[in-house]
């Protein structure tokens, strides 16, 4: 009866394994948090987070996945990076805080597994 149990434990832990953290800080002193395993597709911010972010956090660390090299902010709400459609901003950093120099106001995020830095206007 209580091997059972322990296997299901024992699943359990191993679902609960450490995944990339993503942390967007806003100036009104809002934040929202993010986590996966693996890269993400368009993950687009709550619709409450509308002040412009000063700050991010960034945790690429993740277990039993190859880690995540970088994320890409986007201030649109769907990824959008076409002609017209806002900036987008391709961050690979390691591990804590990034302190943006002028605020951003973005309203969606990818979490990308290859790498680069770069600001891009469209």
């Amino acid at each position: 009866m209580k091997l059972p149990t322990i296997l299901l434990t024992l699943l359990f832990a191993a679902t609960l394994t450490s995944a990339w953290k993503l942390h967007f800080h806003s100036t009104d002193s809002k934040y929202v948090k993010a986590h996966g395993k693996r890269a993400s597709g368009c993950i687009t911010l709550l619709k409450s987070y509308t002040a412009p972010t000063k700050k991010i956090y960034w945790d690429p660390t993740t277990s039993k996945y190859p880690d995540s090299v970088s994320f890409i902010a986007y201030e649109s709400e769907d990824c959008s990076k076409g002609t017209g459609l806002g900036t987008f901003y391709r961050i690979k950093a390691k591990k804590g805080d990034i302190k943006l120099e002028k605020p951003l106001k973005l309203r969606s995020y990818k979490v990308d597994p290859s790498g680069g830095i770069d600001v891009c206007k469209s």
